[in-house]
């Protein structure tokens, strides 16, 4: 089962790379990994091949469904500037011995924790996975000016 990390009120560098850690741990040798900048979508092309329904605030005619706050299988889309994703979510059967990564954004604003903790994920990722493909997700807009 794959889960969403927020970054909460109490969430400093020690148990943001703690609760990443042991994600990371149950992760296979060999992975499907989605990096890309802060609020371009990983997560939601991560819950897309996954095919969790995803919730979101939308418009009368949105693709959107209904929110439901209790239920812990749908993926919740974000809906403004702030990344959502701070430990890397892991699902860890996507295919026998195969696990599929969504990764922090690079350029997370929020504080030093989401940049240090990028950066330390890779390198804990590197450690244990030896096969990797990775998934560059980006929007077309933020490089065009």
């Amino acid at each position: 089962m794959a889960t969403t990390s927020k970054v909460g009120p109490i969430d400093n560098i020690f148990t943001v790379t703690e609760r990443g850690d042991r994600k990371i741990m149950e992760a296979h040798e060999h992975a499907i990994i989605f990096v890309g900048l802060t609020r371009v979508g990983k997560s939601t092309v991560f819950n897309w091949v996954l095919k969790k329904p995803m919730i979101g605030k939308g418009n009368l005619n949105s693709y959107f469904i209904p929110q439901v706050a209790e239920d812990g299988d749908v993926a919740i889309v974000g809906n403004s500037f702030a990344s959502v994703t701070l430990a890397p979510n892991i699902y860890k059967d996507y295919e026998p011995k195969l696990s599929l990564v969504d990764m922090a954004g690079y350029e997370d604003t929020r504080n030093y924790v989401g940049v240090i903790g990028v950066s330390y994920f890779l390198k804990a990722l590197f450690e244990k996975v030896r096969k990797a493909k990775f998934v560059i997700v980006f929007d077309e807009n933020k490089f065009t000016e």
